[in-house]
């Protein structure tokens, strides 16, 4: 972890409140000066970061900008973020998972980007993904015992995942795996699987999810759905994977 990386950490934990430089400076063995640094360099990222002489520097309660630091925040097993990379940009994370799975990092991978620029849905169909969305694709090997998953299993997990972060009913068009919240479309899943041609063994799946709903907590979100789909324990029964 950078320097700048490790107050980021500093700051995400203690959101809402100020952290003194000496206790920055301390934790992270560096100089004052070189602490106002990198603080610089994370509000020119985007983070609202106010500072006062005698009390230090706060991270504003309101940022949510999409980070591993961010993320860790709302999960207490922080090893589920070991294959965890977060990108300013990409042209789709179902394709970079892909070549994640061509270079052999399957299982527990998870591939976050802030926007993307050439995002795909369901049926081939361009997915419009725009800044201040949470798109992301994980990539986890079937589980010993666990039955195959189905999309609509996914798309019942993601909607779940919704409804608890905004307290609303979602409804899941099952042939589309598009979820509602009134009427309005607020996630799209496109899942991939990995599979062997002549036995049809399933060697991992890539499960992408698209989310845009105005007021969320995205760290809170990503956090969510990563324990859901890397953390979970498998489901037991039925046809096994």
């Amino acid at each position: 972890m950078t320097t700048k990386e490790r107050i980021l950490a500093l700051l995400e934990n203690n959101k809402g409140r100020y952290v003194s430089s000496h206790l920055l400076t301390e934790e992270t063995g560096i100089s004052r000066s070189a602490v106002w640094k990198a603080v610089c360099e994370l509000r020119e990222e985007g983070y609202a970061i106010e500072s006062q002489p005698r009390n230090g520097y706060r991270l504003s309660e309101d940022s949510d900008r999409i980070s591993l630091q961010g993320i860790a925040v709302y999960l207490k097993d922080r090893s589920l973020l070991d294959r965890t990379v977060v990108f300013d940009e990409l042209a789709s994370t179902n394709r970079m998972a892909k070549l994640n799975v061509v270079s052999g990092m399957t299982d527990k991978t998870v591939i976050i980007a802030r926007r993307q620029t050439n995002g795909a849905g369901h049926g081939g169909t361009d997915y419009n993904s725009p800044e201040g969305g949470i798109y992301l694709s994980l990539i986890r090997e079937p589980r010993k015992g666990e039955r195959r998953l189905t999309a609509a299993d996914i798309g019942r997990k993601v909607a779940a995942v919704i409804e608890a972060e905004t307290q609303q009913e979602t409804c899941l068009d099952e042939a589309t795996n598009r979820i509602y919240i009134e009427k309005k479309k607020v996630c799209g899943i496109l899942t991939e699987t990995i599979a062997d041609l002549e036995t049809g063994e399933i060697s991992a799946y890539i499960i992408g999810i698209g989310i845009q709903i105005d007021g969320t907590r995205k760290n809170r979100v990503i956090a969510a759905l990563i324990q859901t789909f890397i953390g979970e324990e498998p489901e037991q029964g039925g046809v096994p994977a």
